[in-house]
């Protein structure tokens, strides 16, 4: 899903036009490179530019932004911290939003023509605005009954909170009106588990239960039973927990038990919690267990590990991480915002080419095999997740691909142990340094030339400069492809 259609059009256009500006480095942009890309009239682009400037200047910020009579674009200080900025002045200005907001929070059924006078819009205007939310909504399976949210409420909490978090996490507080409950929740958790939470865990929390306050004060209760042993495992601090949760809200027991396991539940699985923890959600949901299982035999099966010593010994925890992304994944998904370009996934082929072989090729045939037709962005997002589970549980060093460097200067011990030091750079790329030449050897770094080697070999008569360490890194890159 596409956040930016909580923005109104000319929002959104102007958001694209400030991302272009943050993005394009030293690169040439003009008025015209923009109609372009974005498919708009001179016109269009001109006035959205004149308009940023002046937005810029409400909200106090430091822009320099100047369109010559060629058209060149030339600008200062648009950076991330500015587009964030200006995204969520944006979203406040959309009555889209506004109109989402109301039914999210209504206790009842909202009066369209009480809100339709407070946004000051026809009922023409407004009947739009809601025909766009409805269609929004759908893709999550929710709908407008009487003028109010109704679907799964965690569907439905989920949604909201992943459209707060795009737009509001790090900036400010949303939902203003619960601020002073939701930082007397968030305080009593993280003192009751000792946590230590840096700023993005933080936000996260305030934001997941800014939602769960409004839906409770809305008297929209969760209709799903969790699947936990959370009240039995950990007696004191569920009761401490439903005890602050009774004392706040009108709850029967069956939602309070509800309420405390959702919460439970997603603090075990964003991994706020210890590990041991998340595996008490109990994975009986056949989803979590196929797409681990079938994971978990790509990589016993995988030619390239038969080979390894003690592999299993690895397995267990492997299996354990894999589950709790996959849990992550089909109860506590949160549509990825972040870690979504695939650009950076050749980095990962090239150093990692077993792992990204394996995951690869999973993701490829989810949809054959499980029948789960995940977005371009949700595939990568889970190529990430599954590749940094695999190298935290799996250390390189034990994969078949190694490159075994030989390193031998005339110039001496202090200056081979120089170029040692500087190959640590390479380190993730699974090198092996050699005091000397081996059946094993694959690059031989030297300042003279040995004819009698059959290995690849470097000549470096000088220190090493920026191009040579390049060349040196696409030749391991060339060895690593070679032997998987």
């Amino acid at each position: 899903m596409n956040f930016n259609d909580f923005l109104e059009e000319d929002g959104r256009f102007k958001y694209y036009i400030l991302e272009l500006l943050a993005n394009k480095g030293n690169s040439y942009l003009s008025v015209g490179k923009l109609m372009d890309i974005l498919f708009l009239s001179k016109y269009k682009v001109s006035n959205y530019l004149r308009e940023i400037k002046a937005d810029c200047h409400t909200l106090n910020m430091d822009v320099q932004l100047t369109i010559y009579e060629s058209g060149e674009i030339i600008c200062e200080n648009i950076l991330p911290r500015e587009v964030r900025l200006l995204r969520l002045h944006y979203l406040k200005q959309s009555n889209l939003f506004k109109i989402f907001e109301a039914y999210l929070c209504a206790k009842s059924e909202v009066n369209n023509e009480y809100l339709m006078t407070k946004l000051y819009v026809g009922q023409t205007k407004f009947y739009q605005y809601r025909s766009e939310l409805i269609k929004l909504l759908e893709e999550r399976q929710i709908k407008i009954v009487k003028n109010r949210l109704q679907g799964k409420e965690e569907n439905i909490r989920l949604f909201a909170f992943e459209v707060y978090y795009y737009f509001y996490n790090g900036i400010e507080w949303p939902l203003e009106e619960n601020k002073s409950e939701v930082k007397e929740i968030s305080v009593f958790v993280s003192q009751l588990f000792r946590l230590s939470l840096a700023p993005t865990k933080k936000s996260k929390l305030d934001l997941f239960l800014s939602v769960q306050v409004v839906r409770l004060k809305a008297q929209n209760f969760l209709n799903t039973e969790l699947q936990t042993n959370f009240q039995e495992k950990y007696f004191d601090q569920w009761n401490r927990v439903a005890l602050f949760f009774r004392r706040n809200f009108q709850l029967s027991e069956e939602f309070l038990r509800k309420e405390v396991d959702f919460l439970f539940s997603f603090l075990g699985i964003q991994e706020y919690l210890a590990k041991e923890i998340a595996i008490n959600i109990e994975t009986s949901d056949e989803r979590i267990e196929a797409v681990t299982a079938g994971l978990m035999k790509a990589v016993e099966e995988s030619h390239y590990l038969q080979s390894v010593e003690n592999l299993h010994s690895y397995l267990p925890e492997l299996e354990m991480a894999l589950r709790r992304v996959n849990q992550k994944l089909f109860t506590f998904y949160i549509e990825p915002t972040t870690f979504i370009s695939e650009e950076q996934i050749t980095f990962f082929e090239e150093s990692y080419p077993i792992f990204h072989e394996i995951i690869y090729h999973f993701l490829e045939s989810m949809h054959r095999k499980y029948g789960y037709d995940f977005s371009d962005e949700k595939k990568t997002n889970l190529y990430y997740d599954y590749m940094f589970v695999f190298l935290d549980q799996l250390p390189v060093d034990i994969l078949p691909d190694k490159v075994y460097i030989c390193i031998d200067f005339s110039q001496g011990y202090a200056y081979v142990r120089y170029i040692e030091k500087m190959l640590g750079y390479f380190s993730n790329l699974n090198i092996v340094i050699e005091k000397k030449v081996t059946s094993h050897t694959d690059i031989y770094i030297s300042d003279f030339l040995d004819f009698s080697l059959i290995c690849e070999q470097i000549i470096w008569k000088n220190p090493p400069i920026a191009l040579d360490w390049e060349r040196l890194g696409n030749i391991i890159i060339k060895i690593k492809g070679e032997k998987v």
